[in-house]
């Protein structure tokens, strides 16, 4: 967690401890659906409440953004370490044992809000950030260039990058960066104040993994030890 956050930190995301609980609309507005294509249970929500447990601090971090117009014409960039709660940790049954799929983990996440024009570029510097942790730790990876029909609902284009695990015999994802252009922005009802035509229009968020921790350890050790 310290290792990710200073790499951060050091390109420029101010540091944030997201909550890990949200209100249910923040968690659909972020593209998190209650229940996935094979009618999975994605959320744990709490019983009698309008709440949820969050699967990734994107969720509260994109809610900070709620009913705001963003200033300046730089992109802001937040890091947040949280919990992150799953569900439906078995994937349809699979990995249900070890440490690739578990229901609670600590995970540091990346959160950007920028103009329109900012965001193809924005995706590869923090595809380029995640390629700089992997390569440092010295593990073998490949990044994916998502298709179309493996992209959630929010993300308009999607990076993963999956590294060399042997107890798996196989490679797994350890990161993911996507654009969500205004998808996100237009559910939450953030915005930006273009500076020529001088009218508000919804920002770009985009978002991406710094350390998944429980899936980094796993092939730390399997590599190395």
């Amino acid at each position: 967690v310290s290792y990710a956050t200073k790499k951060a930190r050091d390109r420029g995301f101010r540091m944030c401890l997201p909550p890990s609980i949200a209100k249910n609309e923040v968690i659909d507005a972020c593209g998190f659906r209650p229940r996935d294509m094979n009618n999975e249970q994605q959320i744990y929500h709490l019983q009698n409440s309008n709440l949820g447990l969050t699967a990734t601090a994107e969720i509260t971090l994109a809610g900070m953004g709620i009913n705001k117009v963003m200033s300046g014409i730089e992109p802001h960039k937040l890091v947040g370490v949280s919990r992150s709660y799953r569900a439906e940790a078995g994937a349809r049954g699979r990995d249900t044992k070890g440490l690739y799929r578990v229901h609670e983990f600590t995970k540091v996440e990346l959160f950007c809000w920028c103009k329109p024009d900012q965001s193809n570029q924005l995706l590869e510097e923090l595809k380029n950030f995640q390629i700089d942790i992997i390569t440092e730790l010295g593990l073998s990876g490949k990044v994916l260039n998502m298709p179309a029909n493996d992209l959630g609902a929010p993300a308009y284009k999607k990076y993963d990058i999956e590294v060399w695990m042997p107890g798996r015999g196989s490679f797994g994802e350890v990161t993911s960066t996507s654009n969500c252009t205004d998808f996100q922005s237009r559910r939450m009802n953030t915005k930006f104040r273009n500076e020529k035509s001088g009218k508000l229009e919804y920002i770009h968020t985009l978002n991406g993994t710094a350390m998944a921790v429980p899936r980094v350890i796993l092939a730390l050790v399997e590599n190395f030890y």
